[in-house]
């Protein structure tokens, strides 16, 4: 019995020993409390960085897209002469992509174009102080006749000018018949000869204030309306510019402005410009999947060999995007095709 009581007396647990155990586990505890949260932080983090790789690469991913897209709206601008407006989208292409070749060209080019051509100035007629004419109203007239004869279209004008502010009822009608032939020969003599294209328009309208313009007059008015157009295209988009030209090469082969080049000296410089930038800007348009952005003037390329020199490699990627254009315009129709298919009937 006694035996039994040591043994019990020997099992208890005393109150130090409890006190000698609760600070063990207590550490053990907050050991493995602590290694948790470690393993928390460290998943947490890892989780973050993924997130962020993955945002990050949608974003370059959508950025890439993007600057596609405000690409070709430049361009779209660039045709309409949206300048300012196209300059903003390459301002934005070239802040995400400072190298892109493509947009720093045609910056410049628009910029070139604002700067110089897109809003040409019109030469006026130049205005002159001369001497007070005191002649009679018979000398004056006989003047004006005689340089109607000469062709001095020039001396003319001041005559008339002098006659009708002098005399402003005197001979009306005959004066006013002095004044048509006077603007209608110098704005053609301008036009053909002078270089001043927009000085001649602005003669022959001022001439049809006094009557009708003959045919001949209006057709060298169109002529150089277009010539003024297709400089106006001049580096910016070498297709519009080249389409305006080759038909005035023909017709007007040397009519010219101020720069002195020839409608015939700008189309074969615009040819070798369209071809040139046709072939670099269907390498940007590939890579973007954009197959179908340049057809016109990659088939135009294709049909004309005889004018182009362009190289086999060249040749090939005018013919694999032509390809691939079809390719995707068939997809498409019959995409089309089937939806319309589907759709439920009214």
């Amino acid at each position: 019995m006694k035996d039994i009581k040591k043994q019990e007396k020997d099992q208890e647990i005393s109150p130090e020993d409890v006190k000698k155990k609760k600070p063990r586990f207590f550490r053990w505890a907050m050991i493995l409390i602590g290694i948790y949260l470690i393993i928390l932080l460290i998943a947490g983090f890892a989780g973050n960085r993924l997130g962020i790789r993955d945002r990050v690469d949608y974003e370059v991913q959508l950025a890439s897209t993007e600057i596609a897209s405000q690409y070709q709206l430049a361009l779209d601008d660039i045709e309409a002469h949206r300048y300012q407006q196209a300059i903003t989208r390459l301002d934005y292409i070239l802040k995400y992509e400072p190298d892109n070749v493509l947009a720093s060209d045609k910056l410049e080019q628009v910029q070139f174009i604002m700067n110089f051509t897109a809003t040409p100035t019109i030469e006026p007629t130049p205005t002159m102080t001369p001497t007070p004419d005191l002649r009679g109203q018979v000398a004056l007239m006989e003047s004006a006749e005689a340089d109607f004869l000469a062709g001095n279209w020039d001396a003319l004008i001041l005559t008339l000018d002098t006659l009708r502010g002098n005399y402003p009822d005197h001979n009306t009608v005959e004066i006013d018949g002095y004044y048509f032939a006077a603007l209608r020969n110098r704005g053609v003599q301008r036009i053909l000869s002078g270089g001043k294209l927009e000085s001649g328009i602005y003669d022959l309208n001022m001439a049809e204030a006094f009557g009708p313009l003959d045919a001949q007059a209006k057709s060298y008015r169109d002529w150089a309306n277009q010539y003024i157009a297709g400089a106006s295209w001049w580096g910016i988009n070498w297709y519009t510019s080249m389409q305006y030209f080759e038909e005035l090469a023909i017709n007007m082969p040397n009519m010219h402005d101020n720069s002195n080049l020839t409608s015939t000296d700008r189309f074969a410089t615009a040819q070798a410009g369209f071809a040139t930038q046709t072939v670099t800007d269907i390498v940007f348009f590939w890579e973007t999947q954009q197959y179908c952005a340049l057809k016109e003037q990659a088939q135009y390329m294709i049909d004309n060999p005889e004018i182009f020199n362009y190289t086999s490699e060249e040749y090939d990627i005018l013919k694999r995007s032509l390809n691939k254009c079809q390719l995707t315009q068939d997809a498409q129709a019959t995409q089309d095709a089937k939806a319309t298919q589907d759709a439920p009937d009214n």
